[in-house]
């Protein structure tokens, strides 16, 4: 990528892998090196800047933000896991709950897919979780469209207004969840009519821990069906994983 300062181009090969004291030097617009150099942490933060018309200081957040965590967490907050959350039929202008949200990784890529016009739901219990979340949103998305959830509960129906739900997604938390049929009652309750319910069990770092057999039996019961199951390329915790994903809708 390219950034402009004055009248010079700075090539930026990989800003965000350059130390910030770290300086490089620019050359014109003919490719021809200049004696003018310029340090990495200016280029970067105003390049950052002027290509997402941001503040500054959500721009310095971002950059910093960038620094603490993996090239591939990095893709899949910036494009990958709105790519994949696509993939299962998630909109533009939908209203989706992320249930057992953790740091986000999830949350963030729904808040840039669904944009502003739709809305995304984060449950999360735990506080520490929720301050990485909430720093983490404020860098990786501009949408103002998620609202966060401090709770523990499983019945979420308190929380949201009648059938307003598009879609839901259990990802990596029903094996932490023993009342299965309170929860998926609460779900349908909320979900408009034919909406679907996507679960990720976590199988390969969570062999066994989530009897999807158990769970679909329990979910026709509750008034949904299955529609699919697929294998995606996701984010588990800090790694990039090839893992199955089940889908339903409410019937």
């Amino acid at each position: 990528m390219t950034a402009t300062c004055s009248s010079v181009t700075f090539l930026l090969d990989d800003v965000f892998s350059t130390s910030l004291s770290e300086k490089k030097q620019g050359t014109c617009a003919n490719n021809v090196t200049t004696d003018l150099i310029f340090d990495t942490w200016k280029v970067g933060y105003n390049h950052y800047h002027n290509r997402k018309g941001i503040s500054l200081p959500n721009t310095e957040k971002l950059i910093i933000e960038m620094m603490k965590i993996s090239e591939h967490e990095i893709s899949w907050l910036q494009t990958n896991g709105a790519m994949m959350m696509s993939e299962l039929g998630i909109e533009k202008g939908n209203s989706v709950v992320d249930f057992g949200s953790g740091e986000g990784r999830y949350t963030i890529p729904l808040s840039q897919l669904t944009s502003k016009n739709g809305q995304v739901f984060s449950f999360e219990r735990d506080k520490d979780a929720i301050a990485v979340l909430t720093e983490r949103l404020s860098s990786f998305s501009q949408e103002n469209n998620v609202h966060i959830l401090n709770a523990d509960d499983l019945d979420i129906t308190p929380h949201i207004n009648g059938n307003a739900i598009d879609a839901i997604l259990a990802f990596d938390v029903l094996q932490y969840i023993q009342d299965w049929d309170l929860l998926f009652s609460s779900f349908h309750g909320v979900l408009k009519s034919k909406g679907s319910f996507h679960i990720y069990p976590a199988a390969l770092p969570h062999p066994g821990s989530v009897d999807m057999e158990l769970a679909t039996s329990k979910l026709e019961k509750c008034g949904f069906e299955f529609v699919k199951s697929g294998k995606y390329r996701m984010m588990h915790n800090v790694d990039m994983v090839d893992d199955m994903i089940y889908s339903f809708r409410q019937t």
